[in-house]
């Protein structure tokens, strides 16, 4: 994936809260994007990024990981801080589009 496919995405996820930018294309952004997004986060936050991009509430994924809900907004806030995303659903659909993380139906 090349930089300037990054910012597109990024901008246009920020922007409008949805991706729209190749989808059908067969895109995916190979390992290293792959390494690179996890890299960014700890792995305590890499536990809570699949969950949220399951559409899971605060207070399922703390049942789930057996952690207090407050230590899950935390997480949230230190996932949105380094991503530089103002929500959290913008930053699922971020993670999605890139194909970085599967979106699975609720459960």
């Amino acid at each position: 994936m090349t930089v300037q496919m990054k910012e597109t995405i990024t901008s246009e996820v920020k922007e409008t809260g949805s991706y729209n930018y190749m989808i059908g294309s067969g895109f995916s952004p190979g390992p290293e994007a792959q390494l690179y997004f996890s890299s960014q986060f700890t792995e305590k936050e890499m536990d809570i990024i699949p969950l949220v991009c399951q559409g899971k509430a605060r207070d399922m994924i703390a049942r789930e990981l057996k952690i207090s809900e407050s230590l899950v907004v935390h997480r949230i806030g230190s996932i949105l801080d380094k991503s530089g995303f103002d929500s959290i659903s913008k930053f699922a659909i971020y993670a999605i589009a890139l194909g970085l993380i599967t979106r699975r139906s609720p459960g």
